[in-house]
């Protein structure tokens, strides 16, 4: 495999040239900061109005059909929060033409350009009709988190810390507002996306430096944004909060931050941290709970980067609340203290270097790494794998006493003793 990243006037590319996978795989992504939280929530309607139709295949089943044509090839676009930035990209994967013995490659990127750069816009407006289906999808989704326990307990407690904050922003508080988004909004949108954007195209497969021909004069035109990609939360607050829920079972939900953190404890040794703490059946939290004292069904914990917050999810019975509350501080004290052994720090770095190798083996992931190493600064996988190792038992004691909890979240279930 090899890698190469092509500047062009207003946008990069970066190509991957590989035998080892029989589809070609590009990627467009445009990149932002988010500078209002509302322009977020019109990119994620716009994720559904593109593929609703084009000037040339006017309504979603003409574009299914061309994917179909084009030996099944796949077509989608989303958008996503990632810290401070806002990622817009759409996606398409499609065989390569020596299984095919037909033009598939060049069908399929004139199918992209067809979708992202000719939308079904006429006299400044989306298709009325259109706009209605996309945004009523999108209500659809949103309000469905309330549906979904834990989905809803962590977007709850996020609020409950800082709720101004990129980290608590979720659509579920915005319903008057995207009922409020008008045609010509998405209109706007979309062309800010294209003319004030960074750009790259990803293209992974068997192919030569001809196919970056085909991406030549593109409608789109030059930024580049440098702003840190982290956003953290600046509160002293710690607050708790029980809530009545419809569940048949208790979601509890911790949030800890972790402050003044050095490179190596952000990108890795954090990572350890939170896998010993509650990334697997054999970590405190599944032992303290679960396996010795019978509190909860289930207890895990996740990093989240952007933001520098560990978050524990518990489901359990109410009633088990305070306890439960107790034994997970206990267990952070444990690991503050030094209650931990190497064993357990090779068991979570072999859990992540095993998931870091399956990158390889897999086109989009393989895009997403030299993506997150162009915005984040990410290493990729042999460095990441490199540093890890380096990652010492007293490097998560320190990192264990740089934490402190923010917010203490209950969603209490309902009949749960029935």
């Amino acid at each position: 495999m090899t890698y190469s990243k092509i500047d062009k006037q207003n946008y990069q590319i970066h190509l991957i040239k590989t035998n080892k996978f029989k589809k070609t795989v590009v990627n467009i992504s445009f990149k932002q900061p988010i500078n209002n939280k509302i322009d977020v929530i019109k990119k994620d309607i716009l994720c559904n109005l593109l593929i609703l139709g084009t000037k040339k295949y006017k309504s979603r089943r003409e574009l299914e059909i061309k994917c179909e044509d084009l030996f099944g090839a796949s077509l989608n676009i989303k958008n996503k929060k990632a810290g401070s930035y806002n990622l817009f990209s759409l996606t398409a994967s499609f065989l390569n033409d020596k299984y095919t013995l037909e033009d598939t490659c060049n069908e399929s990127i004139s199918f992209i350009k067809e979708v992202l750069f000719n939308p079904l816009i006429i006299n400044n407006k989306f298709d009325d009709k259109l706009v209605e289906i996309a945004k009523k999808g999108y209500l659809e989704d949103i309000k469905s988190i309330q549906e979904n326990p834990n989905q809803y307990s962590v977007t709850m407690m996020r609020n409950l810390i800082a709720k101004e904050s990129l980290y608590a922003f979720s659509p579920y508080f915005y319903i008057n507002e995207i009922n409020n988004i008008q045609n010509n909004d998405l209109v706007k949108t979309y062309f800010d996306i294209l003319n004030n954007s960074q750009v790259d195209i990803s293209i992974i497969g068997d192919v030569d430096e001809k196919i970056l021909q085909k991406f030549d004069n593109l409608p789109i035109k030059a930024n580049k944004y440098n702003n840190s990609v982290y956003d953290l939360i600046n509160t002293n607050n710690k607050v708790e909060k029980i809530e009545e829920g419809k569940y048949s079972q208790s979601k509890l939900v911790l949030a800890y931050q972790l402050k003044s953190l050095t490179e190596t404890e952000k990108m890795y040794v954090s990572y350890i941290f939170s896998f010993i703490l509650g990334g697997s059946s054999d970590s405190l939290l599944f032992k303290k709970l679960r396996q010795d004292n019978s509190l909860c069904y289930y207890a895990d914990s996740n990093y989240n980067l952007f933001y520098q917050m560990i978050e524990i999810n518990v489901g359990l019975e109410s009633t088990n609340y305070d306890k439960a509350v107790s034994l997970i501080k206990v267990a952070i004290e444990e690991m503050k203290n030094g209650n931990i052994t190497d064993d357990d720090i090779e068991k979570a770095k072999v859990t992540y270097i095993n998931a870091w190798k399956e990158i390889m083996d897999n086109p989009l992931s393989i895009i997403n790494m030299y993506l997150s190493h162009e915005y984040y600064n990410l290493d990729l996988v042999d460095e990441r794998i490199k540093k890890i190792n380096q990652v010492k038992k007293e490097d998560v004691i320190i990192l264990a006493n740089k934490i402190e909890l923010k917010a203490t979240y209950l969603l209490k279930g309902m009949n749960e003793n029935e």
